[in-house]
């Protein structure tokens, strides 16, 4: 590893007067590239890579400037790099597209040891996981995908300390696997008449989706990670039962948020039944029923937030919402396909210990 910023010098030229970076220069001036590339040598660092290696990095057309930040900063750690910067909300490239499969060839060929996928959700590379496990790509290194996010994520939200986020994920990661062992319970109070509640049975699996992962290893099983990352989940919880109110600006997967109120019914760990408190929250409820009824009504996830790096007010995604310290989510779907429900908490208990309380999360947290 180099340990030199030569490309980081070169690219900061180039950043400054990329068209991309023009607006937030004008708003917070020169010292904002400084952040921005920050943010981009933290998301090269969660690899936690030993040895010099071959990375990818895809964007599409709008994010064309973080991949000139995540190149430099990986050149400069002494890795090989390739750059694909294909796809718009306007041409996305989707399984049809006639480029798609010289992409294809280019990531075969290469055979990345990681990727790092920026993206439009409803632009190609946004459905990466699906995509490269279609094309078979997914053979090739550990993903990471971030998607929706913007040129204000990256210095506003990955440019933080990823040690905190790190070492609460990690903390609450032992706990819960300590309970599953224990086939402890999951307890949400989000303010409905019954909480809701989940047991982590036999094949309930606990998982960390950090910012990088514990001690430079990567998740046993696990091809993909989301940036940024934040969140501890346990897959496959049994007897999900009870109610979840999901309050003003929570949010109902990639549906979109909650303007006024949400009360979410669950029953043999299926979710039964959704009612709108307004008119104007009634079209999230019929796209999940509609989701449902083309899929399935099973909980697959119960997940606790841990990144504290996100404000709750810029969080415009599920994918950032669902890492937002305080909160927690409820996947419902399969494995192909979920929408994670993300609430906002005034107690969680998991194992009978207060994780969150009060709307605050407490959990080995120093007062």
């Amino acid at each position: 590893m180099s340990g030199e910023a030569h490309h980081r010098s070169i690219a900061r030229e180039k950043l400054i007067q990329h068209p991309e970076m023009k607006s937030h220069i004008a708003q917070h001036g020169e010292k904002i590239v400084d952040k921005f590339q920050t943010g981009c040598a933290n998301c090269i660092k969660a690899a936690n890579l030993k040895e010099p290696s071959r990375i990818m990095i895809i964007t599409d057309k709008a994010r064309e400037a973080i991949a000139i930040g995540l190149e430099a900063e990986a050149k400069d750690a002494g890795h090989e790099v390739k750059v694909i910067v294909e796809g718009s909300k306007e041409d996305p490239l989707h399984k049809d597209h006639p480029r798609l499969n010289e992409t294809v060839d280019l990531i075969n060929d290469y055979k990345p040891n990681v990727n790092y996928v920026f993206a439009d959700d409803d632009a190609w590379p946004g459905r990466a996981k699906t995509y490269f496990a279609t094309t078979g790509t997914d053979a090739y290194g550990f993903t990471f995908i971030s998607v929706g996010t913007s040129h204000k994520d990256v210095y506003d939200i990955l440019s933080g300390d990823p040690t905190e986020v790190q070492e609460r994920t990690h903390r609450l990661f032992e706990h819960m696997d300590k309970v599953q062992k224990e086939r402890g319970n999951y307890e949400l109070y989000t303010g409905s008449e019954n909480p809701f509640t989940c047991k982590f049975g036999e094949k309930t699996r606990v998982i960390e989706d950090d910012f990088a992962p514990p001690k430079g290893e990567f998740i046993p099983g696990l091809k993909a990670a989301n940036l940024p990352g934040g969140e501890v989940e346990t897959g496959d919880p049994e007897n999900a039962e009870g109610e979840v109110l999901f309050q003003p600006g929570s949010r109902i997967g990639k549906f979109g948020v909650v303007k006024h109120g949400i009360t979410a019914s669950f029953a043999k760990g299926m979710l039964t039944d959704m009612v709108a408190h307004h008119e104007e929250d009634q079209h999230l409820v019929d796209k999940m029923n509609q989701f449902m009824e083309e899929h399935t009504r099973n909980v697959i996830e119960a997940a606790v937030a841990t990144n504290g790096n996100i404000k709750l007010e810029d969080a415009d995604t599920s994918l950032k919402l669902e890492k937002v310290l305080g909160t927690a989510h409820i996947g419902v779907g399969n494995e192909d396909m979920h929408h994670d429900l993300v609430a906002k908490v005034i107690d969680l208990l998991i194992g009978g210990e207060h994780i969150i309380k009060n709307g605050k999360y407490v959990y080995g947290e120093e007062n």
